[in-house]
């Protein structure tokens, strides 16, 4: 992107990290709302595993030289940065979306190959924003009319970067105020009216008189998912904290299994909720955090403490038991992997805490190793679903 449109438009400043833009001297500071809806300094959120979404930090000098080029089908300068036909297609509906909330101005809003495509006014536009914590920004395009704006705002989801570009649209267009800026305030105004109607009559889905259903440390692990990567659950005072990437918050018991962080709108985990998962045997065995409203919870899978993979650790297990008379051996692999041995068939046991571990592909199936009062494992307890718990204890 640097070699194709920062370097051919001019843009020396515009970069990809918040790193870089520190560095300029004339870089904005981030502000967004607390839950007191006070406006409060906060930091830049680094965007390099979302960058093609949206990590640019440019200027509105800048952003102005790429709305010319495309107002000028691709040209800037005389020199051409874009092919004319990829203009024309990313200024053209391919997408149909729905109807605008200001309907009387706006028209039927489409996608186009990059920029989003409605009438405003009767007359076609094309735009696209960007709203990350602390910043907010908009580009329209009227084509028709060679007009190109550029807002950026350093505050969050504010409505004045919806509303002030289509201002100054009117104006340059000759028209009377469509009165965007107080339409958009009133909606903002209705809707911290809506919040505080319902905290005011106690509006909730929380279900009343309800329980964690074991002891809280037991919750404390860390939940795996291999396109999400890792959350840690902790316990800190007798409360539990949802930590993902670089940002923790509190949990607190909703109801049932269900747990959620606290309001607070400096974090990206407020109101996250966490609905924790358990097998037949009561064992925790993952968590679901609703991630992507358009999709099932993500369940994220438990992984055993770090120990359970420690081989001095497991060499305690390894042995010979008399289950019944039946001769089993537990061994332990070079990769840190306990086999359950019986009469040459080769089961794997996945470790879950303690002293406990399950079969693999074998829903339900376990083992756990005791101590006697020496503190030596010296007996090994079977489970399994439809059967009676069995005692093999240890050969000598």
């Amino acid at each position: 992107m640097k070699n194709a449109l920062f370097t051919p438009l001019g843009m020396k400043r515009s970069n990809f990290a918040v790193a870089a833009m520190h560095l300029d001297s004339n870089h904005s500071l981030a502000y967004e709302l607390n839950t007191k809806r006070e406006v409060v300094k906060i930091e830049h959120t680094e965007l390099d595993a979302g960058g093609p979404a949206g990590a640019i930090n440019s200027s509105v000098d800048e952003m102005a030289r790429y709305a010319g080029m495309m107002l000028a089908g691709g040209v800037w300068e005389g020199k051409r940065v874009l092919l004319e036909t990829d203009v024309q297609s990313m200024m053209q509906p391919q997408v149909p979306i729905g109807k605008d909330l200001f309907g009387d101005v706006f028209g039927f809003l489409s996608y186009g190959m990059g920029l989003f495509v409605q009438t405003y006014r009767g007359t076609e536009i094309a735009h696209h924003g960007g709203n990350i914590n602390g910043s907010s920004t908009l580009l329209v395009l009227v084509p028709a009319k060679r007009i190109g704006v550029v807002v950026l705002a350093n505050r969050s989801a504010t409505r004045l970067r919806d509303a002030l570009p289509f201002e100054i649209i009117d104006r340059l267009l000759g028209l009377p105020s469509a009165g965007l800026l107080a339409r958009h305030q009133e909606l903002e105004e209705k809707g911290f009216a809506g919040e505080d109607a319902a905290k005011s009559a106690g509006i909730t889905d929380r279900k009343p008189n309800t329980a964690p259903a074991r002891p809280l440390a037991e919750y404390a692990a860390e939940y795996e998912h291999p396109g999400y990567g890792p959350v840690k659950v902790g316990l800190e005072q007798n409360r539990l904290t949802l930590s993902y990437n670089k940002f923790t918050a509190p949990l607190d018991h909703w109801h049932y299994e269900v747990f959620q962080s606290p309001a607070d709108r400096q974090n990206p985990l407020e109101l996250t909720r966490v609905q924790f998962h358990s097998d037949m045997s009561g064992e925790v065995t993952g968590l679901a955090i609703p991630l992507e409203p358009n999709v099932e919870p993500i369940v994220f899978q438990r992984q055993p403490p770090a120990e359970m993979r420690d081989r001095k650790f497991l060499e305690a297990f390894a042995g010979e038991y008399d289950s019944g008379g039946v001769p089993v051996t537990i061994s332990l692999r070079e990769d840190n992997v306990l086999q359950y041995i019986v009469l040459g068939n080769v089961r794997e046991l996945l470790p879950v805490r303690g002293a406990y571990f399950r079969f693999k592909d074998l829903a339900g199936v376990a083992v756990e190793f005791i101590r006697n009062p020496a503190g030596q494992f010296d007996r090994m307890a079977f489970y399994s679903p439809g059967a009676e718990n069995v005692i093999a204890p240890r050969k000598k």
